[in-house]
Parts: structure tokens; sequence; C-alpha cells
């Protein structure tokens, strides 16, 4: 298979950077293969296609669990919050650098951590998951990784379950299954993303079933890992919305209260990181910040408009998402595994008026990894970003033509 090939190449590589022909290459055969794979598999549904996705991505992802992250140090720092945790140091208070902390800085930990001069920004349930990691090894990321691969698992668990009970074929998980986003950040990076992924799919599968208030639960625990779910809340709740989004807010407060009691700082170097830190951003620094705010209150309340008008919880979600990240002033390539998840689950994602944006982001999506080379090439950045923006200035005019055509061309007449 293509994929195991390209996989086991890359993971096969030592010295990345006196070999980065041949990684470009098993990267750019890794995205070929899962190209081709999503139009194979689209609509299968029986069980020798089910076995096929879901064996090579297990496979895949094995191959690149025990292998050093290359791309990304995130992971380090994980390892390093949750050591603090384990010692009774508050970690949003606390930076790596700071005098008293000068027994736990083991030496092939602390070279590879970036911000040492900052403390956490990660939510609780983050710093759970850290904590949890670290008591199962203190000296490796083994098992830092091995618990964000889990979350991947579960992740790819639940997208399955969903797609059943939104009447598609499962086949279609192989766009979560093998994206080489998904299997480089998850199983090679160790990223966080893969237990915020999960709690979003449960808040989905919950959401379909009718479960409200297990909806907010799940919903809640994607935001204590990542905070951005926060901002797709309201989706969730389109009509009377008020109980489930207090409940989620409560959730959200419980879990932080034992910090706020332990220092009022709870959001350590988070302030500093929105204000400060720009990364692979679009559209942010072009646009004046109280303009970004209004841009995205003004498309969320058009989501939950449309979403009250008939579209569909995965679309919206996806709008919304896209509509943040390209607002926002930090866009890590393992940010965009979301789009992973949640296009699958659309009904009909090559028809309708909406059917350029998405295409647009499943091409972004194969294109993400050129945000490791955004701030040095900005020609990456451009190439990267072009799918989005193409995309979404398509379904915009597919969008106002059909309403001027159902308005019978009134609203044309009217501009």
């Amino acid at each position: 298979m293509l994929v195991i090939a390209a996989v086991a190449t890359i993971a096969g590589l030592r010295d990345i950077p006196h070999h980065a022909e041949l990684a470009v290459g098993a990267f750019a055969l890794l995205t070929l293969a899962a190209m081709l794979a999503s139009n194979l598999l689209w609509n299968r549904d029986d069980a020798a296609a089910l076995a096929i996705v879901l064996g090579v991505a297990l496979l895949a992802r094995l191959l690149l669990l025990f292998k050093t992250p290359f791309l990304s140090t995130d992971a380090y720092r994980y390892l390093w919050d949750g050591r603090l945790l384990l010692h009774g140091i508050d970690p949003y208070v606390v930076a790596p650098t700071d005098a008293g902390l000068q027994l736990l800085r083991s030496p092939w930990l602390y070279q590879h951590l970036d911000w040492r001069t900052t403390p956490s920004l990660y939510p609780p349930l983050a710093l759970a998951l850290f904590a949890t990691g670290a008591l199962l090894s203190r000296d490796s990321l083994l098992a830092i990784k091995l618990l964000m691969a889990l979350g991947d698992v579960v992740a790819l668990a639940l997208l399955l379950q969903l797609l059943r009970d939104f009447h598609l074929p499962r086949g279609r998980a192989v766009m979560y299954a093998w994206s080489p986003l998904v299997i480089v950040e998850f199983a090679w990076s160790g990223h966080l993303e893969s237990w915020c992924l999960a709690a979003l799919a449960l808040a989905l599968l919950m959401q379909r079933r009718g479960k409200l208030f297990a909806c907010a639960a799940a919903l809640a625990a994607a935001v204590l890992v990542k905070l951005y779910p926060l901002i797709a809340v309201p989706v969730f709740f389109p009509r009377r919305p008020w109980t489930p989004i207090a409940w989620v807010v409560a959730t959200v407060g419980a879990v932080y209260l034992p910090f706020v009691v332990w220092h009022a700082n709870v959001v350590g170097f988070l302030p500093q990181f929105v204000t400060h830190y720009r990364f692979n951003n679009s559209v942010f620094g072009l646009v004046p910040g109280p303009l970004i705010v209004a841009l995205l209150v003004v498309g969320a309340a058009a989501v939950i408009v449309a979403r009250r008008a008939g579209l569909g919880m995965p679309e919206a979600l996806i709008v919304l998402i896209a509509a943040y990240f390209a607002l926002s002033p930090t866009v890590n390539p393992w940010y965009l595994t979301v789009f992973a998840l949640l296009l699958p689950l659309v009904a009909n994602p090559f028809e309708g008026a909406l059917a350029p944006l998405f295409q647009g982001i499943q091409l972004w999506l194969l294109l993400a990894l050129l945000g490791y080379a955004a701030e040095a090439a900005p020609a990456a950045r451009a190439v990267e970003y072009a799918p989005l923006y193409v995309g979404a200035a398509w379904s915009a005019l597919r969008v106002l033509a059909a309403r001027a055509s159902a308005n019978g061309g009134a609203w044309l007449r009217g501009v």
C-alpha cells in the first residue's frame, strides 16, 4: 500500500534535515495515496472496505508512534507541565526558567521546551492528560504520545458511529483515518488536538441522538482540552439554547475552580499568546482587531440563523471553524485536523452552494503541512490558503445567485 510505504519511509529517516527531499517526496506520496483512497472508498460500506481503512490506519500510526517528534516540540511541553502538576506546582503560574525548578530540568526534556520564560496556557483537562502521561512515564515521551494516539483512535471510532447514525457509508472515514495531517500530527508529533476531536465527535453524536445534556458535557470537555470549541457551542443548540449553554459554562467553570482557588491566575500565558504571537495567519494583521471580532460575531450569528433554517450540524461547524481559523492570529497545521473529522459527515459535499467551500477546505487540509514553511516562505502560505479563499468566494457567489433566483431577480434589481 502506498500509505504504508510513505509512512514507513518517514519513520525510517533518522536525519530528516539531511534527507529533506526524500521526506518531502514521502509526504507527497502519502498525500496522493490519501486522495486516491478517498475516491475509491468514499461510498463503500462493506466489511472488507472497513477492514482496509482500519488496518492501514492503525499500522500507519504504529509506525510513527515510537519516532521522536520533529515538526513540533509541543509534546515535550506537555510532559513538562504534567511533571509540574505531579510535584504540586501550578503550571499557570511558574515558568520553566523559574529558579526553584532546577531539579526538574532534565536536560533531554528542557532543551526541547519552547516558551521557557512563560507559564502554561493549556486548559485543565489538557493538564490532567499531561499529568497522566507524566505519571506513566516521567523520562520519556512515549506515554504522552500513547495518550494522544488513544484520543486519535477514539475520535476515529466515534466518527464511524457518527457515519452510521447519519446513514452515510463508513468508507468515508478514510478521509480521517488516512489523512496525512492526522497521521503525522497525532502519531508522530503527539498533539493534544486528538482528544479535542474525540470530545467534539462525542458531542455531535449526543446531539444527533437528542441527548442535549450529554452533548453539553462533551462540549465542555472539548473546551477544557482546547478553548476554541467555545465558539461553536451556540451552533449545537440553535433553539432554546440557554439551558445547555449554561450547563457548558457551569461545567467549564467547575473544572477551573480548583485552579482559581489555588492561584487567581488560571490563564497563564494565554493573553500574551493571543495578543502577541503570530504564526501562519492569513487575514489577521491585514484587518483591524475590532473588525476581526465583529466579523467573527456576525459570522457566528449568520451560522446560527442558517442552522435554524435547516443547515446541517456538520456543515455549520465547518463554516464557523473555517471562518475562525481564517481570522485567527495563529493557525498551526494540526488545527486543521478537525476538518478531517467533519467533512465525511457532510451528506453531499460535492453538491449545493457550499460545495466549493467544502472542496476548498479539503484541499487546504491536504496542503496544511505547508504551514510549517509559511514564515520562511510566504509563497507556501499563499498556496496553502488559496483553496480556502477561492472556495469561500465561489460559494458566496453561489449563495447570492441562489437568493437572487429565489426572489425572481428582485434582489439584483434592488441593488
